[in-house]
This record gives C-alpha cells, sequence and structure tokens, in this order.
C-alpha cells in the first residue's frame, strides 16, 4: 500500500531509541509501540522526532504518519515524516 496519512490516538507501550546509518550520516531512530482498541503497531520517529518526551503509558495523538509499504517480519508499521507532530493527550 503506498503511503497514507492518518492521525492516530494510542497508549504508548514500548520504546526503543537507535542510531542508523542513512546516506553515510549518523541518523536518531526511536521505534514505538503503540495501542489501542483495535490493537498494536511499530511507530518508527525519525530524527527529531525521536527525541520527543513521550514515556510508556502516555496517551499520544501523532499526525502525520505514513504506512510503510514494506513489511518487516509480516507486519505493517508506520513511520514518522518531516510534518509528523505528537500530542501527549490527558485523560
Amino acid at each position: 500500500m503506498p503511503h497514507q496519512r492518518c492521525r492516530c490516538y494510542f497508549s504508548l507501550q514500548d520504546s526503543v531509541a537507535t542510531t542508523v546509518m542513512v546516506n553515510d550520516k549518523e541518523v536518531n531512530v526511536r521505534t514505538i509501540t503503540v495501542e489501542d482498541r483495535t490493537g498494536k503497531v511499530k511507530v518508527s520517529l525519525w530524527r527529531n522526532i525521536a527525541a520527543e518526551p513521550v514515556v510508556l503509558g502516555d496517551v499520544v495523538a501523532i499526525t502525520n504518519i505514513v504506512v510503510n509499504s514494506k513489511r518487516y517480519n509480516n507486519e505493517e508499521s508506520l513511520s514518522s515524516t518531516q510534518f509528523t507532530k505528537i500530542e501527549r493527550i490527558a485523560i
């Protein structure tokens, strides 16, 4: 499926930060697992958005993310874009 934009509300369940090489440059990426009543999905947060101060258990709204066209381990996943925003939601 080509890139699609969506707005999602999730509870943050897991978070792993790392640095990867992209075009011979180190780039920060944080992979979070988020969950709502329909299931769980991994979201890769790239570059500056990887440093967003969200912690496990936070309820967040994520805007301007895209569905990855390739599956890893036969699972769908999402990625941030340069326009992605994460907002903590008070419940």
